[in-house]
């Protein structure tokens, strides 16, 4: 059984006027940015810096070194202890075990936060990781005065815990300022966070270190029961403990703990440039640890499956698969925001300045709306990747008429089986004025589709060669030659998902029954964008391709983009090939 993506608060806001209006000013300041008549900041700086000792906001006008925070901000709202699978894939996508590495049921069945043992474990853990794990002096926090800012939706005691924490982290590098989002932006001013948001990615890059806090150490979480060896023989062990507890596996939970649960702590591990861990009195040189050099030093080899939980600056994960802005947008599948716009807001710093400041940062709008401009300017840059998002009726959609068909209709998830996705490079591709793409592609003609469970209906004990999340159509292929395809593909319409969500099933029964007619009549045809490359366990290359299913209603002058398809390598030497255009 498919488990759905967390689902946002009811009473979403109704289509208007100002949504169109905003889908619009955002395509135009698209374009002034991209002819240079709309500068977009250079490096920007913080607008605001706190001072560690003085507790005062504070602006320069030239460069000043600072660390800067990330953090859960409602720890009170996570479980006792952190959730099994560093990525909680959920459903038939649920084997891949690069991508579920936290310690499992029976590594964890012994810890408990506030362990009276806790001590012993942070000992030991020092001793057989002493470049990583550091037991630090107290620093008496009376030394640091948090600035009063308490914005609402955070508890006044965490958040002056976390600015000791990060204070703490600068004292130790001589640096006498840090940026939190809580206090260095004004959460109660819509203009201070728009003006911020797109910001963010340089906030990050520039910091000299980001402190991230810990919340498994911050909890005490260790086993309940005293070490088994000496401090001496975990220099040269790696499990030990009652239940052979690995000192790896709790070092892996101290290092990400909860840090997958919050959308917008992805891109701040991401983005800076030296990462540590800090708790109380333990230090956790976090990037140092990922490092293959460190791997090596302690025979820690599968522990950087760490990255797709808490994806540090590097190129690869342990599966080979590039940390890239759309798997990150496929990691934040089951992570939480407090305002459900976030999904998008909380991950734009990987993206480029040209997205960053185009994107309205408005939380009046909705989340259909934001996702329909973020879907539109990422195709405009030429990331194709998003032509590939389809919109799931769980989530609100954008107001009907905004956006031309090849734009998501609301918000939805990346399809879990894309990775490393790659554009066919002769595709030239161009989006008009008038927000028509144009691009060559080769083709497939469609010779008929049906519900997937009206076809595994009609041919008993057949099955369909399904790679979507969410199939809800089968899709017959055949070739210019005449000659049907030998397999039946699953495929994807909008709206997705399996169950009907206000009238959705109807709305996309209604459109299946209008691509079944145009199937008939030659109308409908499956156009490949590109390839998603995959490695395989023995070092092996596989590749699975992308198809944007279109019909015509002109003749093949114009087409629209009514759903996508995923298949193995097809032969194109029995397709054709053409320039279309996307309404």
């Amino acid at each position: 059984m498919k488990t759905k993506p967390m689902t946002p608060p009811a009473g979403s806001s109704p289509p208007s006027l100002t949504e169109s209006k905003s889908f619009q000013t955002a395509i135009s300041k698209f374009a002034a940015i991209n002819r240079g008549d709309l500068i977009v900041p250079a490096s920007p700086r913080p607008k605001r810096l706190a001072n560690i000792y003085t507790g005062v906001l504070e602006s320069f006008s030239i460069p000043k070194p600072f660390v800067i925070a990330s953090y859960v901000w409602t720890p009170e709202r996570l479980p006792p202890t952190p959730t099994y699978g560093w990525v909680r894939r959920k459903g038939p996508w649920d084997l891949d075990p690069a991508e579920n590495q936290k310690p499992g049921k029976n590594s964890m069945e012994s810890w408990v936060p506030q362990s009276p043992y806790f001590d012993e474990w942070a000992e030991l853990l020092s001793a057989r990781y002493p470049d990583v794990v550091q037991i630090c002096p107290e620093v008496p926090d009376s030394r640091f005065i948090c600035p009063p800012n308490r914005p609402a939706g955070i508890v006044p005691e965490y958040l002056e815990e976390v600015f000791h924490l990060v204070a703490k982290e600068a004292h130790h590098r001589g640096i006498s300022h840090v940026w939190l989002d809580s206090i260095c932006v004004d959460q109660s001013d819509p203009k201070d966070i728009a003006d911020q948001v797109p910001k963010m990615r340089d906030y990050y890059s520039q910091a000299t270190c980001c402190v991230v806090v810990a919340e498994t150490v911050r909890r005490r979480l260790a086993p309940d029961s005293a070490p088994m060896v000496t401090q001496a023989q975990a220099r040269g062990y790696n499990l030990v403990g009652r239940n052979l507890d690995s000192t790896e596996n709790l070092l892996g939970s101290w290092v990400v703990g909860f840090h997958d649960e919050r959308v917008w702590t992805l891109q701040e591990t991401l983005l800076s440039r030296e990462v540590v861990g800090r708790a109380g009195n333990i230090r956790i040189h976090t990037s140092l640890l990922l490092e293959s050099e460190t791997l090596q030093k302690y025979e820690m080899g599968g522990f950087v499956a760490v990255i797709n939980a808490f994806p540090l600056s590097r190129p690869l994960s342990a599966i080979g698969t590039q940390i890239t802005p759309q798997y990150c947008l496929r990691l934040l599948r089951y992570r939480n925001a407090t305002k459900f716009h976030d999904q998008i807001y909380g991950i734009l710093g990987l993206f480029p300045e040209v997205i960053r400041y185009s994107m309205p940062v408005d939380y009046s709008l909705s989340l259909g709306t934001i996702a329909a401009i973020f879907g539109y300017l990422r195709v405009a840059d030429g990331d194709l990747s998003a032509l590939l998002t389809l919109w799931n009726p769980h989530f609100d959609r954008c107001s009907p008429g905004v956006g031309p068909s090849w734009v998501q209709r609301g918000f939805g998830y990346p399809e879990t089986e894309i990775k490393n996705f790659v554009a066919h490079e002769d595709l030239d591709m161009c989006v008009d004025g008038n927000g028509r793409l144009s691009m060559t592609m080769s083709y497939i003609r469609v010779s008929e589709i049906s519900s997937c469970r009206e076809w595994l209906a009609m041919h008993k004990g057949a099955t369909l060669a399904d790679l979507m999340d969410y199939p809800n159509v089968a899709v017959t292929l055949v070739g210019s030659d005449g000659v049907v395809f030998p397999l039946v593909y699953a495929g994807t319409i909008e709206p997705t998902g399996e169950e009907d969500v206000g009238g959705a099933e109807n709305e996309r029964d209604g459109i299946r029954e209008c691509l079944e007619v145009a199937a008939r009549e030659g109308r409908v045809l499956v156009a490949t964008i590109g390839r998603d490359l995959r490695t395989l366990d023995d070092e092996g290359n596989e590749d699975m391709w992308t198809w944007l299913l279109m019909v015509t209603e002109d003749e093949g002058t114009t087409w629209c983009r009514r759903g996508v398809v995923f298949t193995d390598e097809l032969n194109l030497e029995r397709g054709s090939r053409r320039r279309g255009c996307i309404r």
